[in-house]
């Protein structure tokens, strides 16, 4: 209520108030930062350029390079869905960017069907899934790219472990459709758990591409 009066002192008058309750705003009483920002430090899972830091690849791909960016911001503010959609991004873009990579590292002669799995890998009707599953079966075939499992230090087995991160990933971001709901739900925890799992599974695909394409070129 906003008051007033007529009244001089030593004199009569009239007082009163105006009631504003149209002109009222709510006012928050205390603002409670994000988790990420309440130890007032930069860490990497706050800070997009300590995250990439972290990743330290040096051929990752520009576009694949901003999605963990942005991921980060998202979860510095506590934006969980946000940061699982452009996570999912870069996860799927470097599975793509491996699958490629196998398939034109296959060498001549190599009873491989090259150009079928660029096609599939290039295909944006083809579900991430199945390009995921496609890149398992190639890699899987040792006496082709022995050499590039001894470039990269890693195998078949590693990049199963890194599936198991990459369907954790899909399976949460997968939660922006409608109706669908995760299996556990997207809290700040399992976001966190998510983007610490990034560094070294991105580490491995890329290591594996770099390998790919170290082979293409002998």
């Amino acid at each position: 209520m906003l008051s007033w009066t007529t009244v001089v002192s030593g004199s009569g008058g009239t007082s009163g108030g105006w009631h504003l309750k149209r002109l009222c705003l709510p006012v928050p009483g205390r603002i409670l930062k994000p988790f990420s920002l309440a130890a007032g430090i930069n860490q990497p899972l706050s800070d997009p350029d300590l995250n990439l830091h972290e990743l330290a690849i040096e051929n990752l791909h520009e576009d694949i390079e901003e999605s963990p960016r942005e991921s980060v911001k998202c979860f510095k503010h506590d934006l969980c869905l946000g940061s699982l959609a452009l996570l999912g991004k870069a996860s799927e873009g470097a599975w793509i960017e491996l699958g490629l990579s196998l398939a034109k590292a296959v060498p001549d002669g190599a009873s491989i069907n090259a150009s079928k799995y660029v096609s599939i890998f290039e295909d944006p009707f083809v579900g991430v899934g199945k390009k995921i599953m496609e890149v398992l079966k190639l890699y899987e075939r040792k006496d082709v790219f022995g050499p590039i499992y001894k470039g990269s230090g890693y195998g078949i087995r590693d990049l199963r472990n890194a599936v198991i991160w990459a369907d954790a990933v899909r399976e949460s971001r997968n939660s922006v459709d409608y109706g669908v709901e995760p299996s556990m739900s997207n809290s700040y925890e399992k976001v966190a758990a998510l983007l610490i799992g990034a560094v070294p599974h991105l580490k491995i695909l890329y290591a594996v591409i770099g390998s790919a394409e170290k082979q293409r070129k002998t």
